[in-house]
């Protein structure tokens, strides 16, 4: 028996908005879990994504295409001015190649290495001011 099924029904993932509200929700949390610990300043990759498609696979492209790298910027920048936090972005050049020779040491991984090596950089950049 053979029945037919509308294409609003079958999804893939989630919906238009739950994605991006989802990513959004977390993002406060996260920023709101630092500033009850009494994190002052917020650190991010200053991330440049205009006309980068360089990616060998057209899947890639695409997930690079829908990135929302500006849109989680910008709402962790206001999320922060709100909590009366400072924003900084900066320039993450080699900062992979740097973690990962001191995330041994560390006992951590690449990517929480590379959050170190970031704020090192902060910290380095800003000591006189």
């Amino acid at each position: 028996m053979l029945r037919s099924v509308s294409c609003s029904t079958i999804t893939q993932g989630y919906g238009e908005g739950k994605a991006k509200d989802k990513r959004l929700k977390a993002l406060s949390e996260l920023i709101d879990y630092a500033t009850v610990h009494g994190a002052k300043t917020f650190v991010f990759e200053k991330l440049k994504m205009n006309g980068r498609k360089n990616i060998s696979t057209k899947t890639g492209n695409r997930k690079l295409t829908r990135f929302a790298a500006h849109e989680l910027l910008s709402h962790a920048e206001i999320m922060v001015k709100k909590r009366g936090g400072e924003f900084v972005q900066i320039n993450p050049a080699y900062s992979s190649q740097s973690a990962r020779i001191i995330n041994q040491d560390l006992g951590v991984d690449v990517h929480t290495a590379s959050a170190v090596v970031l704020g090192l950089r902060y910290l380095h950049t800003h000591k006189y001011t």
